[in-house]
């Protein structure tokens, strides 16, 4: 299975119970693990298997690090406010066949 493998991710969870809010569900990520060979992000992932991990064991203090995720839009937003994105005028889209035609 390592041979074949390129890239490692680990899907985390928050703990709930920890922290005093009235959320009862987890958050779920999917981290991708960088640096190091195959095998031995393999070894830190099974050491570290269903055990709570601290934030400062991963990262240190002022890390640079990657996200990438998209936005939620909320309320009556429309694609065009959102993404700035340009409005297309009026019948725009049959321009191409009435010039075609002459």
């Amino acid at each position: 299975m390592l041979r074949y493998c390129k890239v490692i991710r680990v899907i985390a969870h928050s703990q709930v119970r920890v922290i005093k809010q009235s959320q009862k569900k987890a958050h779920v990520v999917e981290i991708q693990l960088n640096g190091g060979s195959i095998e031995d992000k393999m070894k830190w992932v099974r050491e570290l298997l269903e055990k709570p991990v601290a934030v400062s064991k991963i990262f240190a203090q002022d890390e640079m690090i990657d996200c990438i995720g998209g936005t939620k839009v909320k309320g009556f937003k429309d694609v065009t406010s959102h993404w700035n994105t340009k409005k297309k005028k009026m019948k725009v889209k049959f321009t191409h066949k009435i010039a075609t035609r002459s």
